[in-house]
């Protein structure tokens, strides 16, 4: 059992199902007209899928320290996700600001898996 166990563990490492894929299963299942490249890939959801940056950060809203690894030639590679455009929403209990006030773009996050950093934005709300 250890060769099945062996290529699995293999398998999953790697793009798994999905390296064929040129459109992410996100933004498929939102019926969405211009699908991203599922390249993007979350090292602590017990999700084996992949997604385009896009969906990667709506998938992290409340999880905003994880880490995620972006598909790169023939391995993945960490990226942040204040790179792919997170921005941590305060006073708006996790839903999006229509008049967002960027206060930090370097605010470093110390957290429980590692330090992070994040861009912040206040409500502008009246």
């Amino acid at each position: 059992y250890w060769q099945i166990y062996l290529d699995e563990l293999l398998h999953w490492a790697g793009q798994g199902d999905f390296r064929s894929s040129k459109a992410c299963p996100d933004c498929l299942s939102h019926s969405s007209l211009e699908p991203g490249l599922p390249l993007y890939h979350c090292e602590e959801c017990m999700v084996p899928d992949l997604t385009c940056s896009s969906c990667c950060v709506r998938r992290h809203r409340s999880h905003p320290f994880h880490h995620i690894e972006v598909w790169q030639e023939n391995c993945f590679v960490h990226i942040s996700l204040k790179s792919l455009g997170f921005r941590i929403q305060l006073n708006h209990s996790g839903t999006f600001c229509e008049n967002p006030i960027p206060t930090h773009n370097s605010m470093l996050i110390i957290h429980t898996n590692g330090i992070h950093e994040v861009n912040l934005y206040y409500c502008g709300c009246s």
